[in-house]
C-alpha cells in the first residue's frame, strides 16, 4: 500500500480530466473502468493496478482500491442516488457522503487536507482562525455533521461483516443447518397502475418438474433471497412488516439489522403457520439450500446473480420465482424487461394498498410452492 497511485491520479486531474486512461491488461486497449486492471497516467506514462489499495481509509470499507477511488471521481457529477447506482452496475462499493465529497474535493484540489488519507496531514503554520466567539460561532460549533437527503435515505452498500460471517461459518458447519444461524444473523453482506406487471414467458409448471421438491421439516424453511442493493425498495430492515403485516415502510439497513430473518405466513394454500427464512445473501449457502428457494428479489443489477447457482438470468428466473419491487412512475430498468419477473409496483404515499400488493406476491410464492409439492400429500 502507498499513496503513489493517489498522488499520481491527483497530479492527473490537476493537469486535466482526460490525462489518463483504464486499460486491459492483456492488450492495452481503453476499456470501462469495471473490466479495466490498469490506469496509465499519460503525461508520465506510470501504471498503477486498479487492484492496489490505496492510503484511503473508508470507516466502512476499509482502505480503498485504487478502482474505487476513480469510479468516485468519475462520478463526480451525478446525484447520490444516480452515483450509487452508478456504482451497483459496475460491481464497485461506494462510499458514503461525506467520504466521497472529502475525496473529490482532495483530488481536484480544493483542499490540501484530508482525515482520511493516511500520510497527509493538516498544514497548521501561519493559519489565521475565525472568530468563533458570539452568536455566530454558538450557531457554527453547534451545527452537526450536514449530510443530504438521497444519502440519507440510500445509505451505502458494501459493509464489512467479517467477523460475523466466521462466526455463521462455523455455526453452519457445526450444525449443518440454516436455521441454526439464525441466533447468530451470519449472513453478510412504467408508469403503470399499482400492482400491473411487465408481462413475461413464465415457465409453466410443467417446466418446474424437474425441481427438487419442497419438503417441509424442522430447519427446513423455505428460503426468500432479498437483493443487497442500496436502491432495493426491500431490505432486511423492512421486509418484515412488508411481507408479515402488509406495510411497506423505507427504512435502511444498518449494522445493528439482523442478516437472517424468520416470517410467518398463515395461508389456507399452503398451511397454518408456514415459516419462511429471509436473508440478502448466499455467503454461507450449502448447494443444497437453493433446493429451499421459493423466491427472489432483484433491482435489475446484474451482478446480484454473480454469487448464486444460477448466474444468468434466463437460468435463474427458470428455476426460482423473481420479482421486481418499485414505485410508481419510475422507469423500469431495462434488464427487468428482459427477464422473466414478475414486476410489482408502490404508491408513494398510499400505504393502504400496500396489503394489496402483498397479497399478490403471497399468491404467486404458495403457487409456485404448490406447484413444487408443497404440502405434501398425506
Amino acid at each position: 500500500m502507498s499513496a503513489g497511485s493517489l498522488n499520481a491520479l491527483k497530479q492527473a486531474v490537476q493537469n486535466g480530466k482526460s490525462d489518463f486512461q483504464t486499460l486491459d491488461k492483456s492488450n492495452g486497449s481503453a476499456v470501462d473502468i469495471s473490466t479495466a486492471e490498469i490506469l496509465r497516467i499519460n503525461a508520465s506514462g506510470e501504471e498503477f493496478n486498479l487492484k492496489e489499495p490505496t492510503t484511503f481509509k473508508s470507516s466502512v470499507l476499509g482502505y480503498l482500491d485504487l478502482r474505487t477511488v476513480l469510479n468516485c471521481w468519475e462520478c463526480r457529477e451525478l446525484s447520490v442516488a444516480d452515483y450509487l447506482s452508478k456504482s451497483d452496475d459496475r460491481g464497485i462499493p461506494n462510499l458514503k457522503f461525506l467520504e466521497r465529497t472529502d475525496l473529490i474535493d482532495w483530488l481536484q484540489g480544493s483542499s490540501t487536507h484530508s482525515e482520511y488519507i493516511e500520510g497527509v496531514e493538516e498544514r497548521t503554520g501561519d493559519v489565521e482562525m475565525p472568530d468563533l466567539s458570539g452568536d455566530l460561532g454558538e450557531a457554527i460549533v453547534g451545527r452537526g455533521t450536514l449530510c443530504d437527503h438521497n444519502s440519507s435515505l440510500h445509505g451505502v452498500r458494501a459493509s464489512d461483516f467479517t467477523s460475523v460471517v466466521q462466526i455463521a461459518q462455523a455455526s453452519v458447519k457445526q450444525n449443518g443447518n440454516l436455521a441454526d444461524t439464525a441466533t447468530l444473523s451470519g449472513f453478510s453482506s412504467s408508469s403503470s397502475k399499482p400492482g400491473s406487471s411487465i408481462k413475461t414467458d413464465r415457465p409453466s409448471t410443467a417446466r418446474n418438474d424437474a425441481l427438487v421438491p419442497l419438503k417441509p421439516a424442522k430447519g427446513k424453511d423455505p428460503i426468500i433471497l432479498l437483493s443487497p442493493s442500496p436502491s432495493s425498495l426491500l431490505n432486511m430492515a423492512n421486509v418484515q412488516s412488508f411481507l408479515e403485516e402488509g406495510k411497506f415502510v423505507p427504512a435502511l439497513k444498518s449494522s445493528s439489522t439482523p442478516n437472517l430473518l424468520r416470517i410467518t405466513r398463515k395461508s389456507s394454500t399452503i398451511g397454518s403457520r408456514v415459516r419462511f427464512v429471509v436473508v440478502d445473501s448466499v455467503d454461507n449457502f450449502k448447494p443444497e439450500y437453493w433446493d429451499r428457494v421459493v423466491a427472489v428479489f432483484v433491482t435489475g443489477q446484474q451482478w446480484q446473480l454473480r454469487q448464486y447457482k444460477w448466474t444468468d438470468a434466463k437460468t435463474m428466473f427458470q428455476h426460482v420465482l423473481g420479482f421486481g419491487l418499485q414505485f410508481k412512475n419510475d422507469v423500469i430498468p431495462d434488464t427487468l424487461k428482459h427477464w422473466n419477473v414478475k414486476m410489482e409496483v408502490l404508491e408513494r404515499n398510499n400505504r393502504f394498498r400496500d396489503r394489496e400488493v402483498v397479497e399478490r406476491i403471497w399468491e404467486l410464492i404458495e403457487t409456485y410452492m404448490v406447484s413444487r409439492g408443497w404440502p405434501l400429500s398425506t
